[in-house]
């Protein structure tokens, strides 16, 4: 083989044997890098939401020894306003809950509907969060978990009752009209897969053992 045998040979072989290392080493590292990019995007929304505080404005200074508020004494949010914190064992940290639960909502925490009830209404709570950010843990909880909402005008606990995957059509998989307070959490599933246009969702229900009613003001027949 001559001289420029040889360096033909070698323009040829070494982009094949670079393409071949290069593939191996994204194939092996692949999963921990993608794991470390959504930690680093976790870690940058967390950093860059408001801190929590309890908002004066949202309920009225009331007695509440005896366990009630007065429906006029508690203040819808308006959208796109924090007004509460998700709190469980099975999560890194307290999660902030937004009254909304469009993509600026989510981007910062995890979202209210807006046709849902505030917790201490006696209805259904239907609180959505993206599957790589805030609800990453969601499968994790169990039966009997505790799961507390603390709002301006006192602190809820809930405690797991089942889950459940729903298509995401399936508007049959919640009841907000129920007669019985429950907090409903929902992601996209399969769970921390990056797959555009899920076709399911994964559903934690939750039944209210403690916290303050609202109590709805008589009317005036």
């Amino acid at each position: 083989m001559n001289h420029r045998q040889k360096k033909v040979l070698r323009y040829i072989l070494i982009p094949i044997l670079t393409l071949i290392v290069t593939s191996g080493i994204l194939y092996i590292g692949g999963k921990p890098i993608h794991s470390i990019v959504l930690a680093d995007i976790k870690y940058t929304i967390v950093k860059g939401s408001p801190t929590y505080h309890y908002s004066e404005d949202m309920v009225s200074q009331s007695d509440t020894s005896d366990g009630n508020l007065e429906q006029g004494e508690v203040k819808i949010p308006d959208i796109g306003i924090q007004y509460a914190e998700l709190i469980s064992d099975r999560f890194d940290s307290a999660i902030p809950i937004y009254y909304g639960d469009s993509e600026k909502e989510l981007q910062k925490g995890v979202g209210q509907y807006i046709g849902s009830y505030l917790p201490g209404e006696g209805k259904g709570i239907l609180i959505g969060g993206h599957d790589t950010t805030f609800f990453e843990s969601l499968d994790q909880l169990q039966a009997n978990d505790k799961i507390s909402i603390r709002t301006s005008y006192g602190e809820y606990t809930y405690q797991v009752k089942k889950a459940e995957i729903h298509k995401a059509d399936d508007y049959n998989a919640y009841d907000l009209e129920a007669d019985t307070e429950q907090l409903i959490l929902y992601t996209c599933y399969p769970i921390g897969k990056i797959i555009t246009n899920r076709q399911e969702r994964y559903y934690v229900y939750c039944d209210k053992i403690d916290g303050p009613t609202i109590v709805k003001e008589p009317t005036n027949d």
